[in-house]
């Protein structure tokens, strides 16, 4: 005897089986929150159990663990150093830290001659941060050394529960998709929820990726100014040192003012040496015919003819 179900049947189970994953995906997101708070608890008993985890000493003495060990932990320093070259210290900084297993993420530099200054991002492994300040105190003087650690150990594991959550959704929806025993419109649900689930993966993972990033390698900013020169103390002057040096000072302007007087006249002589001449010949023809006026005018008075005047 055949035991196939009819297709009105067959079509009832599956829109039943769609709501109950449907339902199911909805329960899951509702519960993600939870499930991110539980999931820490197993990192947060390691890290409880850590200070009891003893290690064998030379000495036959036991010795704890340390707690932070199994913490997630960001750390972000800045650095401000001066050096006589800060580009030169730059680069040695580069091979260091390539060295180190980092890398550069930016550099700059401005400035010029005795006044420049470089800036570095560095990323490097948090183990290898001592050896790193041990070769920038080699390389220059350290003016200024701040660090900053951020404790990410929750937010990491919330976001490995989110995306565990998020795959377990993805395989339930790939199962369903195998079947393909619905119909086109069920189908085509199936399908918008599993972009959806697969873009919400995407998202987590690479907030994973960025923040697993941040907890391997340490966030250094260095900064490279040349030294500045420190001003010598002032020293108080007696009486006849302020009377020199003022005396100084005005035989310095008076042969300021000559120069630039002897600037004024070599730049304005083309025009005023021909003005001059001119203006002295007009003169001195003047008081000529003054003179010959004069000289008529008391011979006239004398009754004595005199010379016949010019013009």
């Amino acid at each position: 005897m055949s035991t196939s179900l009819a297709p009105s049947s067959r079509a009832r189970l599956t829109t039943a089986a769609l709501a109950l994953v449907l339902f199911g995906t909805g329960c899951s997101r509702s519960k993600e929150a939870p499930a991110s708070t539980s999931a820490p608890a197993p990192m947060v008993a390691a890290s409880a159990a850590a200070p009891a985890a003893e290690a064998q000493a030379p000495g036959g003495r036991a010795v704890a663990k340390p707690a932070a060990a199994s913490r997630a932990l960001v750390v972000t320093i800045e650095m401000s150093m001066t050096a006589k070259n800060p580009d030169v210290v730059a680069a040695r900084l580069r091979d260091e830290v390539e060295r180190a297993g980092g890398f550069v993420a930016d550099a700059s530099s401005s400035g010029s001659g005795d006044s420049r200054t470089a800036r570095l991002v560095l990323r490097v492994p948090g183990e290898r941060t001592k050896s790193l300040r041990a070769a920038m105190a080699d390389l220059g003087h350290i003016v200024s050394d701040s660090e900053k650690t951020e404790d990410v150990t929750e937010a990491r594991a919330d976001l490995e529960a989110r995306l565990t959550n998020a795959r377990a959704q993805e395989k339930r929806l790939l199962e369903i998709m195998s079947h393909r025993t619905g119909g086109v419109s069920e189908v085509l649900e199936v399908e918008r929820e599993l972009a959806r689930v697969r873009e919400t993966i995407e998202r987590f993972d690479a907030q994973k990726r960025a923040l697993d990033g941040k907890i391997d390698l340490a966030t250094v900013t260095v900064t490279i100014n040349t030294p500045t020169a420190v001003p010598a103390p002032a020293v108080e002057e007696t009486a006849p040192q302020k009377i020199a040096g003022a005396f100084k000072e005005g035989v310095h302007a008076t042969g300021v003012l000559l120069l630039w007087g002897a600037m004024a006249f070599a730049a304005t002589s083309p025009v005023l040496v021909p003005l001059a001449g001119l203006v002295t010949l007009v003169v001195f023809l003047a008081r000529r015919r003054r003179r010959a006026q004069l000289a008529a005018m008391h011979a006239m008075m004398q009754g004595i003819p005199g010379p016949k005047t010019a013009g």
